[in-house]
């Protein structure tokens, strides 16, 4: 049975805090004495475990003014619009491109796919009229003949010190099965003072080339979804998911070259705090 003051739940039927921004320590102890607190040992209020076996959380009073921007190119700046007073932000680097396959006489050649990079998200503390800055990680590009894929740009978003960095995923490496083996997966950190930084995502390595198959590897999956698919002794397509690697191409005659990544992403939601 929920908990509610003035009817809004306060503990709901999980036992899970809710709409509240602060615990003192008293009121820690009594929580803990119930069976439904602790200490609050988060890094922020935004997200701090207060059940004794940490299952528990703090919640954000706050909620979604709508708006915001969503870029998926390019670099520039965001200007904080009236009556926000925090933003949240999803930051995705660009994904790693698939290498290529050349002709090989005597056995198959494979190619492993591209990695896909993490998503970091956060709330940042903002004032109207602050300027944000961005900047979205380009796609890794597709190799041909034993050449590798390139790696995935890195994106960024930039407030003050603030800063959330995701960079993209690795580029498979060329060359016949079994030395051609997919991209590494990208990584996501922060600096500076984030609220309820996440890495809600993290993005997989690109899958190596099948054995004994004219087939590509994969490429790697981020937040947004999978990477290109590879294909049976062809030129594979380029990967369409934010962040997302590119597959390997696979070829037992002609050359077949292997696919691109997908673009980065960065997407800034407009927040305002309760009361």
């Amino acid at each position: 049975m929920a908990i509610k003051v003035s009817g809004t739940s306060v503990i709901n039927d999980s036992r899970r805090l809710e709409n509240i921004a602060s615990v003192d320590s008293t009121t820690a102890a009594s929580m803990t004495a119930a069976g439904v607190g602790g200490t609050p040992s988060g890094t922020n209020l935004f997200d701090a475990p207060v059940k004794g076996d940490g299952s528990g959380g703090l919640r954000f009073a706050g909620y979604n003014l709508g708006g915001g921007a969503q870029y998926y190119t390019g670099s520039g700046t965001y200007t904080v619009p009236s009556g926000t007073s925090y933003i949240k932000a999803f930051v995705t680097g660009g994904g790693g491109g698939g290498s290529g396959a050349a002709p090989y006489a005597l056995a198959w050649f494979n190619a492993g796919g591209g990695g896909a990079s993490s998503t970091i998200y956060g709330f940042i503390a903002v004032s109207a009229g602050d300027s944000i800055s961005y900047s979205v990680g380009a796609k890794g590009n597709k190799g041909s003949g034993q050449n590798s894929g390139t790696t995935g740009g890195t994106s960024t978003l930039t407030k003050g010190s603030t800063t959330l960095t995701a960079t993209g995923g690795v580029g498979s490496t060329g060359g016949q099965y079994p030395s051609s083996v997919g991209g590494a997966a990208g990584t996501a950190s922060s600096t500076g003072s984030l609220l309820q930084q996440q890495v809600i995502s993290a993005g997989t390595a690109g899958s190596a080339p099948p054995g004994n198959a004219f087939t590509g590897g994969s490429g790697g999956t981020s937040y947004y979804g999978a990477g290109a698919v590879g294909v049976l002794n062809a030129n594979a397509d380029n990967a369409v998911n934010y962040g997302a690697g590119g597959a390997g191409g696979a070829s037992n005659a002609t050359s077949a070259s292997g696919s691109d990544g997908a673009s980065g992403a960065v997407i800034i939601e407009n927040w305002s705090a309760i009361g």
